[in-house]
């Protein structure tokens, strides 16, 4: 296997209205991955993440479900893109997403 990089990243739920988010939304995503590098893990265990807005200061608590996939090479303009995309299909100001240099042993 070899080095590589540990792609990670949490999505939202909820609508910052409150709203629950459509499933399909959710497949859609973890297909696009899967189908890019052939596999993706999905935490489906809900996990509380809390922020504070910039602008208006309030704490905002999202619940999220991780998505993480390792890859063999630097796929950081295909995450630069997926990030817009994420933050337009979830309405979000912003997606959180980790790259994380990994060892397989």
């Amino acid at each position: 296997m070899g080095n590589g990089y540990r792609y990670e990243f949490y999505l939202p739920l909820k609508y910052n209205d409150g709203r629950l988010i459509e499933k399909r939304k959710f497949k859609h995503i973890k297909r696009v991955i899967e189908e890019r590098f052939n596999g993706v893990s999905v935490h489906y265990i809900k996990i509380l993440g809390e922020w504070r807005d910039p602008v208006t200061g309030k704490m905002i608590e999202d619940n999220n479900l991780k998505y993480e996939v390792t890859v063999y090479k630097e796929e950081k303009k295909f995450f630069l893109d997926l990030k817009e995309e994420l933050k337009s299909a979830f309405d979000q100001k912003d997606v959180y997403i980790i790259k994380t240099k990994v060892e397989s042993i």
